[in-house]
């Protein structure tokens, strides 16, 4: 049986990626001041932008209730800027209150649809509140947006977990494929890929991403054994065989495997050849539950 990969939760990443560029923040809103603003108009928004350095210096220092203390009294004043709304709606999401993002934030969006970020916080607060189809198109969106690659990133783990969580398996393992194309060391993610090709019935396309993984150093006993399973299972006995046989070149002591490919090549009309198999597998578990029924197999013999 196919394991579904353990992926870390949405939560978790966002809680780990959602103020990652928080320099990025200071730095976007020292605009300089409109040479025709009045006077009057001048102030304000000096005024405006050193609140929001002092909010984001606030942020770094991971002081997230003084910040919003210092940017939830500025909206009055300046209700559409954009700048603001997604520095706040940041803030809301990492002290756990996405319901109170959410509004901040798709207000932004109306403003400013293509602001860098700004889609991946949204699609953030519209995944915690139950939006899902929402919150997919919100990350689809920031990746057309934005070509800084962990963001990138993030936005298909995002998009990976909640389509595996709608069970739309096929769907979720091409995001993670996405994932270690556009960052090779997070080639760990073909596993969680072929486990979830597995899970969809489609073994050839996870046999394709654990070839994809090998040139970047990722070879796993584990997946490649639930790759026989899957095509022990469907009773391509011959692709299970040639699986079980690279799960033993990564492990040779892996037990299991020795059994999947004594049974394939029993299957297969290869009943000599998997006697040796059979004895390994006891070899390496000789109080195997099944050991009566293989010991019968290779007496057969």
């Amino acid at each position: 049986m196919a394991r579904t990969p353990s992926s870390p939760t949405l939560a978790l990443i966002l809680s780990a990626a959602v103020l990652a560029a928080t320099d990025a923040s200071a730095q976007e809103v020292r605009d300089p001041l409109r040479p025709d603003a009045p006077p009057v108009q001048q102030a304000e928004e000096k005024a405006r932008t050193a609140d929001l350095r002092e909010a984001g210096e606030k942020i770094g220092a991971g002081q997230l209730e003084d910040a919003e203390a210092l940017l939830a009294p500025m909206l009055e004043p300046f209700p559409d800027d954009p700048a603001l709304l997604l520095m706040l709606g940041e803030v809301r999401l990492a002290l756990g209150r996405p319901d109170q993002a959410l509004p901040v934030l798709e207000h932004a969006a109306e403003i400013s649809p293509d602001r860098l970020r700004l889609q991946f916080q949204l699609g953030s607060a519209l995944a915690a509140t139950g939006r899902t189809e929402d919150a997919l198109a919100a990350f689809r969106r920031e990746l057309e947006n934005n070509d800084n690659p962990e963001v990138r990133v993030l936005s298909l783990l995002n998009r990976s977990f909640l389509l595996q969580n709608m069970k739309r398996w096929e769907d979720s393992a091409a995001e993670l494929v996405q994932v270690a194309e556009l960052d090779p060391t997070k080639a760990q993610v073909y596993g969680d890929a072929a486990s979830l090709y597995i899970q969809a019935g489609i073994p050839e396309k996870a046999e394709e991403v654990l070839a994809a993984g090998e040139p970047l150093g990722f070879r796993s006993a584990q997946h490649t054994y639930s790759l026989g399973a899957a095509y022990y299972k469907d009773e391509k006995y011959e692709q299970a065989a040639a699986a079980y046989r690279r799960c033993l070149l990564i492990k040779p002591t892996f037990y299991k495997a020795e059994r999947g490919l004594g049974l394939a090549l029993e299957k297969s009309g290869k009943g000599d050849e998997a006697v040796a198999h059979f004895r390994k597998y006891l070899e390496l578990k000789p109080d195997a539950r099944d050991r009566d029924r293989i010991l019968k197999a290779i007496g057969d013999r």
